[in-house]
């Protein structure tokens, strides 16, 4: 098992409690500042980790799927989503296997989940 299938956890949230809906709307609205997104757009929020940008994006009317490895960050998405009365999809993935293609207008990927493989092909694979 490689470290990151391990340390995407319950712990994630002890160790970055800053990382809050107010740093994810800020965010979200950097991007739509620098990207003009067609509204209702569909965007996948890859390696989506406890669902925060892809709830910001899904309340602000886009068709968000989210996606991530580790069980316990998407149960958290799934919670949030649910709190914030919104349906949305949250799908266990490894992110070089993404089961699409073609079907979104955008993929976001915010914070600290790319560049972990070892080699090259398995990074391309993600591209």
């Amino acid at each position: 098992m490689e470290w990151y299938e391990k340390w995407f956890g319950e712990e994630y949230k002890l160790v970055y409690p800053h990382r809050n809906e107010e740093e994810a709307f800020e965010q979200v609205e950097f991007l739509k500042s620098h990207i003009d997104i067609p509204e209702g757009a569909r965007i996948l929020d890859l390696c989506c980790g406890c669902g925060r940008h892809a709830v910001e994006l899904k309340r602000q009317g886009y068709d968000v799927v989210g996606v991530d490895l580790s069980d316990e960050l998407l149960k958290m998405a799934c919670d949030r989503a649910e709190e914030c009365e919104l349906i949305m999809q949250f799908i266990k993935c490894d992110m070089r296997e993404i089961p699409y293609k073609n079907e979104f207008d955008l993929v976001v990927n915010f914070f600290t989940s790319f560049g972990y493989f070892d080699t090259d092909e398995e990074i391309l694979k993600v591209l």
